[in-house]
Parts: C-alpha cells; sequence; structure tokens
C-alpha cells in the first residue's frame, strides 16, 4: 500500500477470500489422501483445541461443536474421508473464530463513537 491505511471492509473482505480459499484447498487436501482412525482423531484433537481456544476468548462459532460430534459419529460409521473433512472444517473454524476474537478486541476501540 501507499502509507494509507487499508479500510475495514476491505480487510475484511480479503480475510474472508483468503479464509475460503484455505479451507477448500484443505478439503482438497483431505480427499486426496488416505486417511487412517489415528489420523481423524489427531485432526479431531486439533479440531477440539481450536474450539476450545475459541470458547476461552468468548467466540466459539456454533457449528464447530457439531462438526466435531459429527467427525466422532462418521468415524464409529466407517466413513473416514467425511470424518477428517468434518474435523478439518471444525479445526478452521475454531482458528478463524479464535482470530476473529483476537482481531476484534483490538478493533472496537476505533470503531466506538467519541
Amino acid at each position: 500500500m501507499s502509507g494509507r491505511a487499508m479500510k475495514p471492509g476491505l480487510f475484511g473482505l480479503m480475510l474472508t477470500v483468503l479464509v475460503a480459499a484455505t479451507m477448500i484447498a484443505g478439503l482438497q487436501a483431505a480427499n486426496a489422501t488416505a486417511v487412517d482412525t489415528e489420523a481423524v482423531q489427531e485432526l479431531i484433537r486439533e479440531a477440539e483445541a481450536a474450539r476450545s481456544r475459541a470458547a476461552g476468548l468468548g467466540a466459539e462459532w456454533l457449528e464447530t461443536r457439531n462438526l466435531i460430534a459429527e467427525a466422532r459419529q462418521l468415524i464409529e460409521n466407517g466413513d473416514l474421508q467425511k470424518a477428517a473433512q468434518r474435523a478439518e472444517e471444525a479445526r478452521q473454524q475454531g482458528e478463524l473464530a479464535a482470530a476473529q476474537a483476537e482481531r476484534e478486541s483490538a478493533d472496537w476501540r476505533r470503531r466506538v463513537v467519541q
């Protein structure tokens, strides 16, 4: 940029596009590789850790717990590929929720009318 501050709306849009591209790439990678139960369990642990971090910041997204529960159920049903996809999506949601909370905790003062 040329010394000017980026508009908040533009930053949000750029972040959304980057996040969507990352999620699509992650889901495609999960589809492309064979997974085993332990690998999916590790993805679920990572998703739970990210969800917990976001919850600790007061920013847990509603769907994240459901995705983790669905991933666990899919393991029991033997559908490891879908379980890996749901766990990866939940992990990304947890990370995004935490990032959103951290960004908002720093930016809210700028939006307060004085």
